[in-house]
């Protein structure tokens, strides 16, 4: 019993070991020698435009309306809607 156990700790730590290293970011950062950073700007790239319809729980609707709204400022050309279905509807 004590055995099985032990292999039973030892198998969830290595299953969440790998699955922390396979989520890991394997890309190096770069850096510029003067030690500033640089804003990439999205302009030149076209205009956005299109619809996008959100729905799902009623307690995450606020924040998806307040980023709609964000999004929305920055993209008129795009056509948001929130819904709230509940929270079953995402199953």
């Amino acid at each position: 019993m004590r055995d099985n156990r032990y292999l039973l700790t030892l198998a969830i730590s290595g299953a969440l070991a790998f699955g922390v290293v396979a989520c890991g970011d394997d890309e190096e950062p770069t850096a510029s020698g003067s030690g500033s950073t640089e804003e990439t700007s999205s302009e030149g790239g076209g205009e956005l435009s299109g619809k996008i319809a959100i729905d799902g729980s009623s307690t995450v609707a606020p924040f998806a309306e307040a980023a709609a709204e964000l999004f929305q400022e920055e993209n008129s050309g795009v056509q948001i809607t929130v819904g709230t279905s509940g929270t079953g509807g995402g199953f």
